[in-house]
């Protein structure tokens, strides 16, 4: 078996390894390279990096998608949130000016709002 040159540096950290992992140097050294050898036999290896770079790409895709619709439907909302403010200023600051706002119930919020669209439409 030919001799593998490695650099003190590298040695060094293969020495450090091996020690965390309580074996010798030359064990570590041929389980890496039977790991290697091993992985780049592999048909998986080779096709692994295209495919999470697919999945990848659609899952980025679906979610630029989806925040683009969460966008438009939460700019919608605030455009109906505040045609609805103004309607219900509009209608209920000459009449209920000393109401609490936070007393009023859903239902009569929306008694307010349908006859005020009932008093636009005259």
């Amino acid at each position: 078996m030919p001799d593998i040159r490695l650099s003190n540096d590298l040695m060094s950290k293969v020495d450090k390894i091996a020690a965390e992992k309580e074996m010798s140097r030359n064990k570590l050294v041929n389980k890496i390279i039977e790991k290697y050898v091993e992985a780049s036999d592999s048909f998986v290896s080779d096709i692994l990096p295209d495919v999470v770079r697919s999945i990848v790409k659609d899952e980025i895709k679906k979610l630029d998608d989806t925040s683009t619709e969460v966008i438009k439907d939460m700019y919608v909302t605030i455009i109906k949130l505040r045609k609805i403010t103004e309607t219900l200023e509009t209608f209920m600051l000459p009449e209920y000016n000393e109401v609490d706002y936070d007393t009023l119930k859903t239902n009569e919020l929306l008694t307010l709002i349908e006859l005020s669209e009932k008093q636009k439409k005259r």
